[in-house]
């Protein structure tokens, strides 16, 4: 019994440190993950991507509707029908998309998934990755000195 006792903790020391080297990796590459359950309706996001969001941690997970309460006005629609038609189609294409964050700032994000279907071929959840590849506050000019290179 003292050996399984010592390969459970063993085990669990294991996937604490894949955990955070994962977290370390999304957070170098401004990239997280979410699943949104179908049925209950709730988004399941990863630390890097609420940070991407600018949204704290919340273990209960968002709402469909409060995950779409961050995209910039002009790209609601095409978010929201882009996924409502991966539902249909069961094919989820990567998509760009822009976030308004608290400040004002605008953040452009990559978004790519897959949907999960049960065994009678109905859509249960879709998971994916998003990742920021620009932000209004990360548009810099380059120093004169740097443009000649």
């Amino acid at each position: 019994m003292g050996k399984e006792i010592n390969e459970k903790e063993k085990a669990e020391e294991e996937l604490k440190i894949l955990n955070t080297q994962l977290n370390e990796a999304q957070e170098i590459a401004k990239m997280g993950h979410w699943q949104w359950h179908i049925a209950s309706n709730k988004v399941t996001w990863s630390n890097g991507l609420f940070k991407i969001y600018g949204f704290p941690p919340k273990d209960n997970g968002l709402t469909y509707e409060e995950m779409l309460s961050r995209i910039h006005p002009e790209d609601k629609a095409f978010v929201n029908r882009t996924i409502q038609e991966s539902l249909i189609r069961k094919v989820l294409p990567p998509y760009t998309y822009r976030i308004l964050l608290d400040d004002g700032s605008v953040r452009t994000v990559q978004a790519k998934g897959e949907i999960i279907s049960d065994n009678e071929d109905k859509v249960v959840k879709i998971i994916g990755t998003a990742q920021s590849i620009l932000s209004s506050s990360s548009l810099k000019r380059i120093p004169p000195s740097l443009s000649l290179l």
